[in-house]
């Protein structure tokens, strides 16, 4: 399958879900998961969001993902971000 900008995916079906919960005014969890049925791709990638103050906020990402290729190849993975955001 060719990839272009009206498929993103290498794959022919995937299935996509996401959640966000506001746990206080100032702490947000979010959790993101895809899978394709293909190549028995998954990903999954939870991250928070805590506001240090009203224009800058702290937030950690996490990601992994497995299929069916080979670890050699990039078949396998897991990531952990951070990112401090000022809005000015």
């Amino acid at each position: 399958m060719q990839m272009s900008p009206q498929n993103l995916s290498l794959t022919e079906y995937s299935f996509l879900g996401q959640i966000s919960y506001p746990f206080t005014p100032l702490f947000t969890g979010t959790f993101s998961g895809m899978y394709s049925p293909n190549d028995n791709s998954l990903y999954l990638g939870p991250s928070i969001s805590y506001s240090l103050k009203e224009n800058l906020e702290l937030s950690v990402y996490s990601q992994y993902f497995t299929s069916q290729t080979p670890v050699e190849e990039g078949g396998k993975g897991a990531f952990l971000y951070w990112r401090i955001k000022w809005s000015f």
